[in-house]
């Protein structure tokens, strides 16, 4: 009779329908955001907890060892081999927390150009475009295009979470942005016209810029704020940086390794062909024309000479254009270097050329042209509104081309024409 009895139970309790594991993408963005912390977090503290054992055991005895050890994992990272072969391999933990150069972190203020849009708007007190009074301005501003894209600050391998609210009255449409790898901070960009809510990869678009809500024109209002005490903070360019582009900041310790190329894109005859081509030295198959031998500079008078109207002393053209080479090989590094800072990798062919072109036209605007780029392999559009821009003095904010009249139409045309000139020998 027990026997019958229990073999009920066990049928009855079989024929209960089991509980089943839900699947990770049907959960909320919330408590799937919960999940991967607690992973991320219960995998940091068995990982210190390892490292402190060891240091435990090992102090006594190999604490210069130890020492050593630790300054390689913090700065060079570690690599396992087997043999000639790298089965494991990690970065630099102070890459991975994020050490940024100091000019990532530096404050975003207004005239700064980031991601290829200059800020019109800082973060304090100003007198509000709209109502008219003087109040806070909790975050800076940059005009965009309607559809500009916002990516999510952080590593392919990192899951950021984006909460998308809307404020018709005042923010509009607006995203609350939460990076891993920006730990302590949270974003929030307004007066969007997109926003996509939910756990995203690491720079993948989440929103496009807007005109929503209490706003003069489309444009990005962008707000840092401290995670721990909900204050907002004075927004870095670093961050802005990422978000408008997708693209991480250097590290220090990248930077420090030297990530520009040694071997240029360009070599010297088709830099002198595509300049001569522009400053019209050189016919279109690279031929001199009478130019090459001698000219008036129509811009100030001086005498020009060899394929890059070089104006500071030569005894032939040929002696000019080995000066004016060894001039844009310095340019090319320091211009370089700036597109590495800025995008993490050198610019394209078709962008270093016309950068060296601006340069022997007007070596401040030369020296200004990744600041003006979206990206390093821009668009040819793109290179000319970055080259027209780059004749605006940062300090007065007026254009400084007096070769052309200062006119921003004459600016525009010549920029076109030389950038055409220019690509038509980089891209036959």
């Amino acid at each position: 009779m027990l026997s019958l009895i229990a073999k009920a139970a066990i049928v009855q309790k079989l024929s209960k329908p089991q509980p089943t594991k839900p699947d990770f993408d049907a959960l909320s963005p919330d408590l799937q955001w919960q999940i991967v912390r607690s992973r991320e977090r219960a995998e940091l503290l068995v990982q210190l907890g390892a490292i402190a054992l060891v240091g435990i055991l090992l102090t006594p005895m190999v604490v210069p060892q130890l020492n050593q050890h630790m300054d390689t994992v913090l700065h060079d990272g570690v690599k396992v081999k087997v043999g000639p072969i790298t089965v494991w391999e990690s970065e630099p933990v102070l890459e991975q927390m994020g050490v940024l150069p100091p000019t990532s972190l530096e404050p975003v203020e207004v005239g700064d150009e980031i991601g290829g849009f200059r800020v019109n708007s800082g973060y304090g007190m100003r007198i509000h475009p709209i109502y008219g009074d003087e109040r806070m301005h909790n975050g800076v501003d940059l005009p965009t295009p309607t559809g500009t894209a916002l990516y999510t600050p952080a590593a392919r391998s990192s899951r950021v979470k984006v909460d998308c609210k809307d404020q018709p009255g005042g923010a509009g449409k607006y995203a609350e942005i939460t990076s891993p790898d920006i730990p302590g901070k949270v974003f929030v960009a307004m007066h969007l016209s997109k926003c996509i809510t939910g756990l995203h990869h690491g720079g993948a678009v989440i929103a496009a810029t807007g005109n929503t809500g209490a706003s003069t024109g489309p444009h990005l209002h962008w707000e840092q704020i401290d995670s721990a005490t909900g204050q907002r903070e004075h927004p870095q360019k670093g961050f802005l940086q990422w978000a408008l582009t997708g693209q991480q900041p250097k590290t220090l310790e990248q930077i420090n390794q030297g990530a520009v190329p040694l071997q240029s894109l360009i070599d010297d005859e088709l830099l002198k062909c595509a300049i001569g081509n522009a400053e019209g030295t050189m016919h279109d198959d690279c031929s001199k024309n009478p130019a090459y031998f001698g000219h008036t500079d129509p811009g100030n008078g001086a005498a020009n000479l060899g394929a890059f109207s070089y104006q500071h002393g030569a005894s032939s053209p040929q002696e000019a254009d080995a000066k004016q080479i060894e001039r844009l090989r310095k340019a090319e590094q320091g211009i370089q270097q700036k597109a590495v800072e800025k995008f993490g990798q050198p610019l394209s062919q078709a962008a270093l050329a016309n950068a060296l072109d601006l340069w022997n036209q007007a070596p401040l605007a030369g020296d200004d042209f990744v600041k003006h780029l979206r990206t390093a392999d821009p668009s040819p559009q793109e290179i000319i509104d970055a080259r027209s821009r780059s004749f605006v003095d940062p300090e007065t904010g007026r254009l400084d081309a007096p070769g052309l009249g200062n006119s921003e139409e004459n600016i525009r045309h010549d920029q076109t024409r030389r950038t055409d000139e220019v690509l038509e020998q980089v891209n036959p």
